[in-house]
């Protein structure tokens, strides 16, 4: 669905490359987990297994050693890392450095909508620079992802800090006033681009048609500007879900009782959670990427490079 980058665009990798990890780790926070990973990932390479999965596996490692570190879970166990560290610093330091999910869901939740939004803000930045570059105005001046969906999108987010921030509001008849003015950019962008450009007709289509399209491209902006903000919320839901699992299995382990009943449901539970858990956060840090950030600012129209053999 993607094709190979083309010349004028900049390269995505760097920042897929980062935010996967980043993602990754937020929903698969676990100092012990993470290091198994990074063991894995380390094997895999030295016995030139997997290729680039062997590179990417230890990646992911280090970035769920981090979130994990940060949750104060380690193999499941909470309040394991915080009491190391307590002892070493003092307890009221550990205390307030440590985030544990299911301790804070409201600010997890609240986290992970923000972060979207600010990596929703830098996917908007690229699909700017890229289409600018090709010197595309229609898009990268009054497109739904380019400075006029920006502008749109900062005044909706602004409408909602005036509604849940009581301290900080900002004028509403300027924010109306901005959504109206990108509202009428974004519909009227084939032909005000073309007037700008001097090109000839203003509408590939009858006019009729464009509008139509337009009202129904206007309400899809809003859509999805909605959805791909919350879509985010999953990273903070799977960082509960990670804990909520591990609550389950020590709930079996105590109803079993014994040290057999606690060793089998540590290791059937880091087992289950890291292979079974594991798959779902890495399909869904992909679609993470693949839809709400690919979509505003890759198109892939590039031209595989084949070298030229003589001979």
């Amino acid at each position: 669905m993607y094709g190979t980058p083309s010349y004028d665009e900049i390269d995505p990798t760097l920042f897929l490359g980062l935010t996967y990890m980043f993602l990754f780790g937020a929903m698969f926070g676990d100092l012990g987990q993470g290091i198994v990973l990074l063991l894995v990932g380390y094997m895999m390479s030295k016995r030139n297994i997997g290729g680039l999965g062997a590179g990417i596996l230890m990646r992911l490692g280090v970035s769920s050693m981090l979130f994990g570190f940060l949750y104060d879970s380690f193999f499941g166990y909470e309040h394991v890392i915080s009491k190391l560290i307590g002892s070493m610093f003092g307890y009221g330091l550990a205390n307030a450095f440590f985030i544990r999910p299911i301790e804070n869901i409201n600010t997890i939740l609240i986290m992970s909508i923000i972060i979207g939004i600010f990596l929703l803000l830098v996917s908007f930045g690229y699909s700017i620079v890229n289409k600018l570059k090709k010197k595309d105005i229609k898009e990268g001046l009054l497109g739904r992802n380019g400075i006029a969906g920006l502008c749109l999108y900062l005044s909706l987010i602004a409408f909602g800090v005036n509604a849940f921030v009581p301290t900080v509001q900002i004028s509403s008849t300027i924010l109306k006033l901005i959504i109206f003015v990108t509202i009428v950019a974004i519909i009227f962008r084939e032909p005000v681009a073309n007037l700008i450009l001097k090109h000839r007709p203003l509408y590939h289509e009858s006019a009729s048609e464009y509008y139509v399209e337009s009202g129904f491209d206007i309400l899809e902006t809003f859509l999805s500007l909605l959805s791909n903000s919350i879509s985010f919320i999953r990273v903070g839901a799977f960082a509960l879900n990670h804990v909520g699992l591990f609550i389950a299995f020590h709930t079996m382990a105590s109803i079993i009782g014994g040290a057999m009943g606690n060793i089998s449901m540590f290791i059937i539970g880091n087992l289950l959670v890291i292979f079974l858990e594991g798959l779902i956060v890495f399909i869904q840090g992909l679609r993470l990427v693949y839809y709400e950030m690919f979509s505003k600012y890759f198109t892939g129209e590039g031209i595989e490079f084949n070298a030229v053999k003589l001979g």
